[in-house]
Order: C-alpha cells, then sequence, then structure tokens
C-alpha cells in the first residue's frame, strides 16, 4: 500500500478564491489541501480530548472527512466564516450558541498544535485596514490620500478633491461590501453605501498592483496588471470569475 500523500489544513470556505489558488498549488506538490469550514462544524462534528495524561486530540469535521491540525504538516488560516445560529432558537439559546461556539473555536486556535500560516492572532491584528495604512506609512511606504469615514459630505469633499479621481473600499472584506471601485461627488450610491458603515475612499492611483508576500525572512514579489482583466479597478474580479468558474465544473 503506497504511503499517504501529507496533508495541509486550509481553515477557511468554499467560497474564497485564495484556498482554491493554494489547494491547486499543494496538489501540485503532492500534498493533500483538506478544507476545514468552522461555520460547518455544527454539522460535521467538533471534539477536543484533553487530560488523562495525553495529548489534546482534536477532531474536526473537514469538507473530505476528519482532520486533526496535528497530523497535518501545517495549518493555512484565512478569513474563516463562524458558525451561525440555528433557525428557530429563542433569543437566551441563540445567546449561548454563539458563546459556547465563540469560546470553543477561540480556544483551538490558541491550544491545537501544528505549524499555523498565518497565527489566527496575528492575522487579526494585521486584518485592521486603518493600521495597515498606518504601519505603511511609518515603514516609509508612500500612501495615497485616503478617508476612511461614514459621513456623506465629508466623502463628497474629498472625492471632489482628487484629481485623478478616487476609489471607494471596504473597510472589511466581505461580499456585502463589493469590489474596490470608482467613486465621485455625484456617485447615485455613496449615500446608501455610507448608511450602511464607514468605508475607505482613496486617491486613486494608475499602474500595477504589487503584492509582496514574507515567509519567515524571505520576501516573494509579483505584478498584476488590473487594466489587462476584467475590472481594472480591482485585480480580484478574475480571480473570483475563476473561482466561480471551478467551482461549477465540480
Amino acid at each position: 500500500m503506497p504511503p499517504r500523500s501529507p496533508r495541509a489544513l486550509l481553515v477557511s470556505h468554499e467560497e474564497d478564491e485564495h484556498a482554491l489558488a493554494v489547494s491547486l498549488h499543494l496538489a501540485n506538490r503532492g500534498v493533500e489541501p483538506v478544507l476545514l469550514d468552522l461555520a460547518r462544524l455544527p454539522e460535521r462534528g467538533f471534539s477536543v480530548h484533553l487530560g488523562a495524561g495525553r495529548p489534546g486530540r482534536f477532531v474536526l469535521g473537514a469538507a473530505r472527512g476528519e482532520a486533526d491540525p496535528a497530523a497535518c504538516v501545517s495549518v493555512w488560516w484565512r478569513r474563516p466564516r463562524r458558525p451561525k445560529v440555528p433557525a428557530g432558537l429563542d433569543e437566551g439559546r441563540s445567546r449561548l450558541f454563539e458563546a459556547e461556539w465563540r469560546q470553543a473555536l477561540d480556544g483551538l486556535v490558541q491550544a491545537a498544535p501544528g505549524f499555523w500560516v498565518n497565527d489566527p492572532a496575528r492575522e487579526e491584528r494585521a486584518n485592521r485596514k486603518l493600521l495597515q495604512l498606518e504601519a505603511a506609512r511609518r515603514a516609509g511606504l508612500p500612501v495615497p490620500r485616503t478617508l476612511v469615514t461614514g459621513v456623506l459630505a465629508d466623502a463628497r469633499a474629498f472625492a471632489k478633491g482628487c484629481r485623478g479621481g478616487a476609489v471607494l473600499k471596504s473597510l472589511a472584506s466581505t461580499m456585502e461590501g463589493g469590489r474596490t471601485r470608482r467613486t465621485g461627488p455625484r456617485d447615485p450610491e455613496l449615500p446608501a453605501r455610507l448608511a450602511a458603515g464607514p468605508a475607505i475612499l482613496q486617491e486613486r492611483v494608475e499602474g500595477l498592483d504589487v503584492r509582496v508576500t514574507a515567509v519567515g525572512r524571505r520576501l516573494f514579489a509579483m505584478s498584476v496588471d488590473a487594466g489587462a482583466g476584467g475590472d481594472p479597478d480591482d485585480v480580484r474580479a478574475d480571480f473570483w470569475r475563476a473561482a466561480r468558474t471551478a467551482r461549477a465544473v465540480e
């Protein structure tokens, strides 16, 4: 019987195009990708065996059977979803559901062994876009003129003052927030968007997107030309389209 391929646990979800790309690269390198959607754990199973003088054993219901972080060569963590309260629960049991799952999952990511990329606590901090922009400025990187606001008058004044035009971005990386798009002082969608919460407005900068990934002390850089794709203002448009196509084929 041939030896089993090493496994890598991908804590993400089926809607994440990045998880699809990572899965393909892992498979090409002979590593079996195992997708773990935390939102599906209530139905797929979650058990942690502790005590009796033995190391903890974490049994998590993944897309293709059970998985244990300790048995995987690495755990890739990217914007996982949390379990949703089931319909029909009263207010008290809804609060209990949310509190228990929050405690269980927060404990999981702190107690489970394995090599985690990235560390969930550090990623949570790094995901704060206000912090990202200030960290970039302190590191000496040029940061375009930026306004984070929920005030319509301020947003319109900012967009009017951007000679190269302005773009609108979401603070939270959710599908509801939409992709990066151009905006202006007379944008008819701007009032409704800001009524839903503050957003990022930035002066539009022409050129290539440069993405740099740090792995230990090594830096891996690549450039993406959004203008060559389906959306000149957001390179993710083609990624999302490819992910939807791949899921349709599956």
